[in-house]
């Protein structure tokens, strides 16, 4: 799914799934924001978050999601607040709440404050939303129900009320006690039922309307134009996010599911977490750098992803996204790390190569590699051919490729040579034929 919805009270779920197909989640809480966009969402809806108990959505995973070409929009409650506040940094805020807080005529967290049941029960609202009183109160004078003064006095009590004790009788009550006119108060209860404007909820439809008209479709990232700077506080927080799960069968991060069967696996995880953290660190400076994806090199990677394993038709690339746990938006988010990726070690290439002994000796596999290697260079320098070429094979290039793949490797060959010499950090054919020259020579050194 490419679109990300949180919410809760403000519009229950299954009520929402009316205006916009969508990924429904519940109420955000800090890091739920970084672990959808890390997950390939395109479009991120922020409504409803959590607050006081639990700590609330960071403004700065709403930053790196747009830094990552998502989408984000805010709107109704905690999504209004964040909006009014990331607005200048390009989050998108819908709505009369929105609006509300980014011309700065409300400033209070509070007036967008509910409590609220289980999600169980669809998150049934104990208390009324400030907005909402605030609305409602004004309708109910612009329609002659309660006069202006009323409503006013209304108004200034319920706010003076903790969020949580937020009722309309609540505050009727107040108004009894501050002797309003008692008519006034009466028609007002008789009106209420009937006409109290739920203006959060109003927002949050709005809000997944917008979408709905504006993604429903192809849709350019997200562009931004700060630079997103990766803290100590900020990795922290981002270890911390993906130590939560957001369902499934267990209690447990899927991550932290997949440790456990590493850590059993013996080897596998040695083998498997230093490839891990070399992802993690290559994304994290690709981030810093603000390395960009084009189209076209795009499609050169996902060509050669799917060329080095096998995968030549559209069953065996949908049999293997299935074993992967992978739809075409975490496919899609895949590639697109595989490029940055593969970017990024072209910086380090120099430094990587200079690791490459040490590298070898930690794996145990340094004498069988330099033991061909010196034997080679020496066969091919008693022989004259240090600089071995096509025309010292006596083959084409074609039958050099062949040989090499068919015969030697007992494999297809690519479809596409170059992209398979840029897989292998190999950006000049020549030298990858020249490669082969040399290897063809001593292969058939004793023939």
């Amino acid at each position: 799914m490419s679109i990300t919805v949180f919410l809760g009270p403000s519009l229950p779920p299954s009520e929402a799934k009316e205006f916009l197909d969508a990924d429904f989640r519940p109420p955000a809480a800090q890091g739920d924001l970084y672990n959808a966009a890390s997950e390939g969402t395109k479009v991120i809806a922020l409504i409803d978050g959590y607050f006081e108990q639990v700590p609330a959505v960071w403004h700065k995973e709403v930053l790196w999601a747009m830094k990552e070409g998502i989408h984000v929009y805010g709107a109704s409650s905690m999504g209004a607040l964040r909006a009014a506040e990331l607005a200048p940094f390009g989050m998108t805020g819908i709505g009369h709440v929105y609006e509300a807080f980014a011309t700065c005529e409300l400033e209070d967290d509070d007036e967008v404050a509910v409590t609220h049941g289980p999600r169980e029960l669809g998150y049934p609202i104990t208390s009324e939303a400030m907005v909402n009183i605030r609305t409602t109160f004004a309708k109910a004078a612009g329609e002659g129900t309660i006069s202006e003064h009323t409503a006013a006095t209304l108004t200034v009590l319920a706010k003076r009320m903790y969020y949580p004790s937020r009722t309309y009788a609540g505050v009727i009550a107040k108004g009894r006690e501050a002797r309003l006119p008692e008519a006034e108060l009466n028609a007002l209860e008789g009106w209420l039922p009937t006409n109290k404007v739920d203006q959060k909820r109003l927002d949050a439809i709005a809000l997944l309307n917008h979408i709905k008209a504006s993604h429903s479709g192809d849709f350019p990232p997200k562009q931004v134009g700060y630079h997103f700077e990766h803290t100590d506080t900020w990795e922290q927080a981002t270890r911390d996010a993906g130590q939560r799960s957001r369902g499934g069968t267990s209690n447990k991060p899927l991550t932290q599911l997949l440790l456990d069967e590493l850590r059993l696996g013996g080897q596998d995880y040695n083998q498997i977490m230093p490839r891990a953290a070399s992802r993690a660190l290559a994304l994290q400076e690709g981030s810093r750098q603000g390395i960009s994806v084009d189209q076209q090199r795009f499609r050169e990677v996902l060509h050669t992803f799917f060329h080095q394993r096998g995968l030549r038709t559209p069953e065996q690339i949908a049999e293997w996204m299935a074993r992967q746990g992978l739809d075409e938006d975490g496919l899609t988010t895949l590639i697109r790390q595989e490029t940055i990726i593969g970017h990024v070690e072209t910086f380090f290439q120099d430094a990587t190569i200079q690791q490459l002994p040490d590298t070898l000796r930690t794996l145990g596999c340094f004498d069988r590699y330099m033991g061909r290697a010196l034997a080679k260079a020496r066969y091919l320098e008693e022989i004259g051919l240090e600089n071995a070429s096509l025309d010292s094979c006596g083959l084409t290039e074609e039958d050099l490729i062949s040989w090499y793949f068919e015969q030697r490797g007992g494999q297809a060959r690519p479809a596409d040579i170059d992209s398979y010499c840029r897989s292998l950090g190999i950006h000049n054919r020549y030298s990858f034929i020249q490669a082969l020259a040399r290897e063809y020579l001593f292969e058939n050194r004793l023939q």
